[in-house]
């Protein structure tokens, strides 16, 4: 499976950007990926399709299996962009995900 996130970013990010899961209704149990890289490394003002595999928030503590909270999107820093959808969908053929 994979996040898709169709986004378009107005304004990069300027500090640390992360995406979290959480699983069983607890905030304890929530694995966190970094996106501030990938963000600032894609085109401005267009939008975009951004394919997040589900597998890279397997951390070895993390149950897949009990997601409650699909999407958590924060920063420290400034950044502008705007979210048209979030889907979950299934890794094409092939796709081996992180």
């Amino acid at each position: 499976m994979e996040l898709v996130l169709t986004l378009r970013i107005n304004k990069a990010p300027n500090k640390r950007v992360e995406l979290s899961m959480e699983c069983n209704w607890d905030w304890q149990c929530r694995s966190t990926i970094p996106l501030k890289s990938m963000l600032k490394g894609l085109p401005q003002n267009e939008w975009l399709n951004v394919p997040v595999p589900v597998k890279c928030f397997d951390d070895g503590n993390f149950d897949l299996s009990k997601v409650t909270t699909l999407f958590i999107l924060y920063t420290g820093g400034r950044m502008d962009i705007d979210i048209r959808s979030i889907s979950l969908i299934t890794l094409p053929e092939g796709a081996f995900g992180c």
